[in-house]
């Protein structure tokens, strides 16, 4: 029998109720054409649709959101210093540096580290002009306000003039523009790679909440007795829907439901489960360049785990090294100009991350047991690196006693 016959006949004696099912939508859920518009305006230079879709996906996925966030703060939370390669130069700057623009860094780095993510980050300067000309923060501007012009290859401010439209230059004074890209051409952020994994991911959450809310409780069945009266099948409801959120129905003692399952039984769940755990790692592999650190992996060992923290590693030296360019080039270069009236580039003081790899005290003092017992020295800076005291008159480590403060 067709289906829609058999429903005809069973809806005369069934008395269907519909229970508000959730659909787990959310209001960060991409649709398709929601996407592929988003796309398609960025690579016209419309930078509104597509930063949408990025909020949606760090207010709507936490792993994107902690990833995202982890990128970040390894740039936050890196050491730097202000140096400069003349020996001559006035102490002053440096001084200047530390105690006006020092506190600012850590914040600025990681508003610019966004632009990774993203593709671009453009804020407009607060200037705070009582006393030094200093920069107060970066106020992230409004992505509607500017757009792509791929003749000059650089983001315009877009203003209104009545019904009509123009664009302008910005002013490095006034907005600064941060795109870590080393190519010519718009910019593309790494979250735009994550889109489609954002929507699988999404797709699989939704179906396993329903497979769960389906198959993961008792179908309630309440049957009446023909003749009953309305009230009494109402009471009937009442008594079935009370016991639990869904799954339920009443119907006449005459009729009858069959729930068809899944053959597969709970493992019908796990499709969606790996689906999941793919989409999570490939966000992983976009965002911080390795799983290890965000994904139980079975199978691996320790030169596994380690060449991943090698390729976290590396990415994180190249956002630093970008990152205090670009500070470089824009923020101490006028500051120090401005308020010190110094326009030789190699006087001014530079920004420079501290990257140099701090050993591990104990797979030291392994190493160095092995290279002592062969006489080979191990210096002084080796052990600071590993954070051991070293006295300033401490010689290379060759068969002393002072190595036994390595063991």
């Amino acid at each position: 029998m067709a289906i829609k016959d058999w429903f005809k006949r069973v809806s005369k004696e069934v008395r269907l109720y519909r229970v508000p099912r959730s659909r787990y939508a959310r209001g960060t859920e991409i649709s398709e054409t929601e996407a592929s518009t988003a796309i398609t305006s960025w690579q016209e230079g419309d930078l509104d649709a597509m930063f949408a879709i990025f909020n949606k996906m760090r207010t709507g996925d936490p792993h994107i959101n902690a990833t995202a966030d982890t990128s970040i703060l390894s740039v936050v939370n890196s050491g730097f210093t202000f140096t400069t390669d003349d020996p001559e130069a006035d102490e002053k700057q440096i001084q200047f540096l530390n105690q006006h623009l020092r506190p600012r860094i850590p914040i600025f780095a990681g508003q610019l580290a966004q632009a990774f993510l993203t593709g671009v980050v453009i804020a407009d300067i607060q200037w705070n002009l009582d006393g030094p000309w200093i920069i107060e923060k970066l106020i992230e501007a409004p992505p509607a306000a500017f757009t792509w012009k791929e003749k000059t290859q650089e983001f315009v401010r877009v203003t209104e003039e009545g019904f009509h439209t123009k664009t302008e230059e910005l002013d490095p004074l006034k907005t600064l523009v941060f795109t870590p890209q080393l190519i010519d051409g718009l910019p593309y952020g790494i979250l735009q790679s994550c889109i489609n994994w954002f929507m699988f991911k999404d797709f699989a959450g939704n179906n396993w909440a329903s497979h769960t809310e389906i198959h993961g409780m008792p179908f309630r069945l309440g049957k009446y007795k023909p003749g009953a009266t309305q009230p009494e099948i109402d009471h009937l409801w009442e008594a079935v829907y009370s016991m639990g959120n869904d799954s339920a129905a009443v119907i006449s003692d005459n009729s009858m439901i069959e729930l068809l399952e899944d053959k597969s039984g709970r493992k019908g769940a796990d499709i969606y489960k790996d689906l999941i755990e793919i989409a999570d790692m490939q966000i992983s592999k976009a965002i911080l360049g390795q799983t290890s650190t965000t994904e139980t992996i079975e199978k691996g060992n320790y030169y596994t785990a380690k060449n991943h923290a090698d390729v976290q590693r590396d990415r994180w030296i190249s956002k630093l090294r970008l990152i205090e360019g670009w500070i470089n080039t824009n923020i101490i270069t006028p500051l120090i100009q401005f308020n010190l009236g110094i326009d030789d580039s190699t006087k001014i003081p530079r920004l420079v991350y501290n990257t140099e790899t701090i050993l591990d005290a104990l797979r030291l003092a392994q190493t160095a047991k092995i290279f002592y017992e062969m006489g080979s020295p191990i210096h002084p800076e080796d052990k600071k690196r590993a954070g051991l005291t070293v006295g300033d008159d401490e010689e290379p480590l060759v068969k002393s006693e002072g190595f036994k403060d390595l063991l």
